[in-house]
């Protein structure tokens, strides 16, 4: 049965990208699928992957060939280089956690932005419900801002 619905297919729509063929006897249905469509999506997803790999990979053998190669091991090249200046202690400091503190609810609003920009370039399409659920996210961003300023996370000393 198989072999009849395959040859009939073959015979019918030789052409078609997708197609179906089902033989229906006592309790048992053969089901064959041509699914080119998704092959030809795997296969540029394929050459993407393939290329964004290649490239990269090409231009780190490509500055590793011509780079420039000292004839002689100086000790002032492992010396911290500081714009000609001779380094003032050692390059290894700590800085304070609240530094960071500080860079991290930057990249929060940073974000926030990020998101806000696609937001509002499709409002009218999204609707009044969106308007609200906009609002409803910048004001939790908001009191996460305002639990930050009131335990000190941001003032700068």
């Amino acid at each position: 049965m198989l072999l009849a619905c395959a040859t009939a297919f073959a015979i019918a729509e030789e052409s078609a990208r997708f197609w179906t063929c089902s033989i229906l006897s006592p309790g048992i249905v053969f089901a064959i699928r041509k699914e080119a469509v998704i092959q030809e999506q795997w296969l540029s997803a394929l050459v993407f992957l393939g290329l964004a790999l290649a490239v990269p990979m090409s231009m780190l053998v490509g500055a590793w060939v011509v780079r420039v190669r000292a004839k002689t091991n100086v000790a002032a090249k492992y010396d911290t280089y500081e714009c000609g200046e001779e380094p003032d202690g050692s390059a290894w400091v700590r800085f304070h956690p609240r530094y960071y503190i500080v860079a991290l609810v930057f990249v929060l609003f940073d974000v926030e932005a990020a998101f806000l920009f696609p937001w509002a370039l499709t409002l009218r399409e999204l609707g009044t419900l969106a308007l609200v659920e906009m609002f409803v996210f910048v004001g939790v961003l908001l009191i996460g801002w305002g639990y930050a300023l009131r335990k000190g996370a941001l003032s700068w000393q």
